[in-house]
């Protein structure tokens, strides 16, 4: 038993850790770019023992990232299927229109609290600009915190169209990058080698796109409250990694805790 235990332990470590995914995602493109480019040069040997360490590196990744993934993926179907039966009233006040024209938003922001029991936290529609608070959110936390994560959100909507821009900047800028590589490889390694840069570079923007609101919404309201419901959070998780989406909550907490200090100093 205490084997079994230390091989899942091992297990969980290796497909749910951020920064080993990322080493993975990083192996995979090196060796595409080298020994990838002179596939063609090798001797028969080195290019078996090649492409099982290749495939071995993107399996586990694939695999990682799948699991990963699954759990916005099933929230999003459940969404559609549960969101009928949930309520979600409209949240407006003067003080959030306010927040809104601080933080330099010129159309009215739509700001909505549900009890729809698969969103787990506030979360900003990215197509239409909404903003979803759960009731459990707005039960849990003091009003200044509430306020806190708005302007956050609130953030994600002022720079909608800057974030849509740089996911299509990268995009292009991996299908340059992997043209190159397919005159020099096969289409399988240019394939692979593609999508472990498209999740490396999208997760950088997801992170930055974060810490920018993160920054925003301390500028607006303050670092305090953030702080505080970033510290709450942490509190909470068992694990504090980050993601392809958001860096740790400890990574957070410090930036804010500098910004606060800068305030004060």
């Amino acid at each position: 038993m205490p084997r079994l235990t230390r091989l899942k332990e091992i297990g969980e470590y290796i497909y749910l850790t951020f920064r080993i995914r990322q080493v993975l995602l990083i192996s995979i493109v090196a060796l595409a770019v080298i020994p990838g480019m002179f596939i063609f040069n090798l001797p028969r040997e080195v290019r078996l023992v090649y492409a099982y360490v290749f495939v071995a590196i993107f399996y586990i990744s694939a695999v990682s990232l799948t699991n990963f993934f699954s759990v916005p993926i099933v929230q999003l179907i459940g969404l559609g299927l549960y969101g009928r039966k949930s309520v979600t009233r409209e949240y407006s006040t003067p003080e959030i229109k306010e927040l809104a024209k601080k933080m330099g938003i010129s159309k009215a922001v739509k700001v909505y609290i549900t009890n729809n029991r698969l969103i787990r936290g506030p979360f900003t529609n990215g197509f239409t600009g909404k903003v979803y608070l759960t009731e459990a959110w707005v039960k849990r936390f003091p009003h200044k915190e509430v306020m806190a994560t708005l302007a956050h959100e609130f953030s994600h909507v002022k720079n909608g169209r800057r974030f849509s821009l740089e996911i299509a900047v990268v995009m292009a800028g991996v299908m340059l990058v992997t043209a190159i590589l397919a005159l020099h490889s096969i289409p399988v390694i240019v394939d692979i080698a593609g999508f472990a840069m498209m999740i490396l570079m999208m997760s950088f923007l997801a992170r930055n796109n974060e810490i920018r609101a993160d920054v925003e919404a301390a500028r607006a309201v303050g670092p305090e409250a953030l702080i505080s419901v970033f510290e709450q959070l942490k509190a909470d998780s068992k694990k504090d990694d980050g993601s392809e989406t958001h860096p740790s909550l400890r990574e957070r907490i410090a930036r804010l805790m500098k910004m606060l200090e800068e305030d004060k100093s």
